[in-house]
């Protein structure tokens, strides 16, 4: 090829993913709280009477849903060219967006989100007092209108995602998950021959707070974490992923299914399954951040150009406590000088290197220094803070002379013979079965690049400098030839963040 064509392609690729980018922007901008807090009002209005699956309220809400994913153009996916399914006296309510790309129009992605409640409340499904209307805003009318809104976003797009999405709007959730299972056992004829690649579920989305978003099923499939990390790019939402799968809601019928599946969720509160569960302690807000969250995944697991994950059944049998085990760090190396330091003494904004206590038999002890030293230079290199110092004893290579001030006044110069090998960089990582391209980092060394650059532990390391971390190699082994400084892109609870390692000069 001439360089002439090599330009001319360059750049219409680059016109294409501008304006790939430009549409997702233009379809994110369609997604409103005042448009999801219309559907919730409509949805948690007393005349539906609590939607209890098969009541009349529950009909009325099923019309209403079924009438709006008809304005915005999606296709029926429901029984009989409709978007019912109906079932036991209710109705699952199902639309389709077909994918783009022949070659995965039979790998099906679900949105879903159940659309009943508890009606009036009984003794088994309520807190209390019972006899009320629950109008369940929260649970489940904010799960709703957030499907609502991506369901539109993704209509609005001009080049469809390649894989087909399938809205599901389940029924008969509160009575025990009875609409997804029907479905799953028996597909309508829209959705046969397809198979079901992932899911996602929205449940009780509408009471953000502290930004923080509970991410559930993350462990289905290798990879979800960093999935959803990504896609959480420009949200800036706070990430909580818990590893518990409990039979709580939709997204559990699909993992029992062998699907690999997330499930997003605000977290609990006092007016759960209350008649209290009102519009107006909604944060609207919240509810439209999760939903663009919502947008940027679903069409980031249509759109993915590779096989998608498959299902990790390893997830159903890991706990909290495995959680606590992989994600816990390991042993600090032992201290190279053996000192603590007085942590009060500060001036001008730093901490003064004032030895504090001294390890029994450690280098420092060993060497003379005392309690309450001050430590003024260390190799004739006048040290102002106690992080010049950790420095400075991280990075020798055996030993150093320390000018003292001692307590009384006088100075003293003393050389002690450090501990161990000086640090390079300072961290220490895990890798994770589950997401192997991102391990964590269980270990950061005080003083060194690491701990200075603020990597923290738990924190995981998912580029460095411009490059993903290689299966086939560790995080060592990709910092070992690195030069300073060291762009490091971490994930920490689902945000991405830059920070810097800058090698500090090893001292002979």
């Amino acid at each position: 090829f001439s360089l002439c064509t090599v330009l001319i392609a360059s750049t219409l690729l680059f016109s294409r993913l501008h304006a790939g980018e430009e549409e997702r922007e233009t379809a994110l901008a369609s997604v409103t709280a005042v448009e999801a807090q219309r559907h919730v009002v409509a949805l948690a209005d007393d005349s539906l009477e609590g939607r209890e699956g098969g009541s009349r309220g529950g009909r009325a809400a099923g019309t209403y849903l079924s009438h709006y994913l008809n304005t915005i153009h999606l296709e029926p996916a429901g029984d009989a060219g409709t978007f019912f399914q109906p079932f036991g006296g209710m109705r699952n309510i199902l639309a389709l967006i077909p994918g783009s790309d022949p070659a995965v129009s039979d790998e099906l992605v679900v949105l879903g989100a159940h659309y009943d409640h508890v009606g009036y409340g009984t003794s088994q499904n309520s807190f209390g007092p019972t006899g009320l209307i629950h109008n369940g805003a929260d649970d489940n009318a904010s799960g709703v209108a957030g499907l609502l809104e991506v369901a539109e976003a993704i209509s609005k797009l001009s080049r469809r995602p390649r894989r087909p999405i399938l809205f599901a709007l389940w029924d008969g959730e509160e009575k025990g998950l009875l609409g997804s299972y029907h479905f799953l056992r028996l597909p309508t004829a829209a959705t046969t021959g397809k198979k079901i690649v992932f899911s996602l579920n929205l449940d009780m989305i509408g009471r953000l707070r502290n930004d923080r978003l509970e991410i559930y099923g993350a462990r289905t499939a290798e990879g979800l974490r960093a999935l959803v990390s990504k896609a959480n790019e420009s949200h800036r939402l706070l990430l909580v992923f818990d590893w518990k799968i409990d039979n709580d809601s939709d997204h559990y019928a699909f993992i029992t299914s062998k699907i690999p599946t997330l499930m997003f969720h605000t977290g609990l509160h006092e007016q759960y399954h209350r008649p209290s569960d009102d519009v107006h302690l909604l944060n609207h807000d919240g509810l439209h951040r999760v939903a663009k969250l919502t947008f940027d995944t679903i069409t980031s697991v249509a759109d993915m150009p590779s096989d998608l994950p498959t299902y990790r059944p390893a997830a159903r049998s890991e706990s909290h406590v495995n959680q606590r085990n992989l994600e816990s760090p390991i042993p600090q190396l032992p201290l190279r000088l053996g000192v603590g330091w007085v942590s009060e003494n500060i001036v001008g904004g730093m901490a003064q290197p004032v030895i504090a206590s001294l390890e029994p038999g450690g280098p420092a002890q060993q060497a003379g220094l005392r309690t309450k030293d001050t430590v003024i230079a260390i190799d004739g290199q006048p040290m102002k803070s106690q992080n010049e110092v950790v420095a400075k004893v991280a990075t020798a290579i055996d030993s150093l002379s320390f000018e003292i001030l001692s307590l009384d006044g006088t100075r003293r110069t003393i050389r002690v013979t450090l501990r161990g090998t000086p640090v390079r960089w300072g961290l220490a990582t895990r890798i994770d079965p589950c997401e192997p391209s991102t391990p964590i980092v269980v270990r950061v060394t005080s003083g060194s690049p690491a701990d200075r650059s603020g990597l923290k532990i738990g924190d995981r390391i998912v580029r460095i400098a411009g490059e993903a971390i290689s299966q086939q190699s560790t995080v060592s082994e990709q910092l070992k030839d690195a030069v300073s400084p060291v762009e490091i892109i971490l994930e920490r609870q689902g945000r991405l963040t830059a920070l810097q390692l800058s090698e500090i000069p090893i001292e002979h």
